[in-house]
């Protein structure tokens, strides 16, 4: 192993190991790597749609399948829809209301959505978006990943709001705005005046 990590080229190196021997030490540092992973089954990813007709509450979303949904555990057959608790997220996941938990409802005014979350548009003036608070998501080809296998999603508890919001103070004492004026100015590249 120490070989491989100190960058000798095996093949072109008079340190030479068996085929066999190599083969050996990748198959165990991959299963090392990948031991304890498992794959989430009852999970998606799809692109995020608005409900133009404001049918669904900012807390619900709808997904339907075509022909060859996922399959129920339980029951063995394909879902045509999904209902109950999900978690949604988008990646990267910096900030702990990036994974919120939606209730997935049945609308049969919205069945000709396939292959697609769809999420609310609700929301009074200066609310956010349901998208929104998937790391800043919106309507316009986001995608989201969703979970709904119960073991992951009974005990998760979406975070407070207030998270999303930068505090009103955090510009004023995060940044020095004179420092980026001096490199802004100190910048070769200028702009185009009109």
């Amino acid at each position: 192993m120490e070989a491989v990590t100190s960058g000798f080229h095996l093949l072109e190196s008079a340190y030479k190991l068996p085929v066999a021997k190599l083969h050996h030490l990748i198959s165990t540092l991959l299963n090392s790597q990948i031991r304890g992973f498992e794959i989430v089954e009852q999970s998606l990813s799809a692109f995020i749609v608005p409900d133009a007709q404001q049918i669904l509450l900012p807390d619900e979303i709808f997904v339907s399948f075509s022909a060859t949904g996922p399959i129920d555990p339980e029951t063995g057959c394909p879902i045509s829809y999904l209902e109950g608790p999900c978690l949604a997220f988008r990646s990267l996941c910096k900030l702990p209301t990036d994974v919120r938990k939606f209730q997935a409802e049945y609308r049969p005014e919205l069945a000709h959505l396939k292959e697609c979350i769809v999420m609310s548009a609700r929301s009074q003036p200066g609310d956010r978006s349901p998208a929104s608070f998937l790391g800043g998501g919106d309507y316009d080809g986001d995608t989201v990943q969703l979970v709904w296998q119960k073991d992951l999603v009974e005990a998760f508890i979406n975070a407070d709001e207030g998270f999303v919001d930068a505090p009103e103070d955090f510009e004023r004492e995060n940044l020095d705005k004179s420092r980026v004026k001096t490199f802004c100015g100190n910048s070769k590249v200028r702009t185009a005046r009109p």
